[in-house]
């Protein structure tokens, strides 16, 4: 698997979330673990990219060391009440705005 889709986990019941130590994930689409029961996940240094409001919401995100993170919007981690530290990568970093012309609304008007 190389990624976990739009809404995935959008408001699940999930608590935790385990990868392989080979894991090959490259990215999380928005909103994959919004507003999910989730408390803790370890994010493999193989991703790549990280969505809008991924984990908005979510108690405990960790990171594994030598992180290939690239890209990540601001509201990837926002209500996220124990992220105090995220290190990027020093080289090709890039934060991404949060407007992709979507209603942030809608989430609340979806069914899932």
């Amino acid at each position: 698997m190389e990624g976990i889709g739009k809404k995935t986990f959008y408001r699940s019941g999930v608590k935790s979330v385990l990868f392989a130590p080979d894991s090959r994930l490259k990215k999380m689409e928005k909103r994959a673990f919004k507003k999910c029961a989730l408390k803790t996940i370890c994010i493999p240094s193989s991703v790549e990219m990280i969505g809008n409001s991924a984990f908005e919401d979510c108690t405990s995100v960790l990171f594994e060391s030598d992180s290939k993170l690239r890209r990540v919007p601001p509201s990837a981690f926002q209500g996220c009440t124990k992220v105090q530290t995220i290190e990027y990568p020093a080289s090709e970093y890039m934060v991404d705005s949060d407007d992709e012309g979507e209603n942030e609304d809608e989430d609340e008007n979806e069914n899932v």
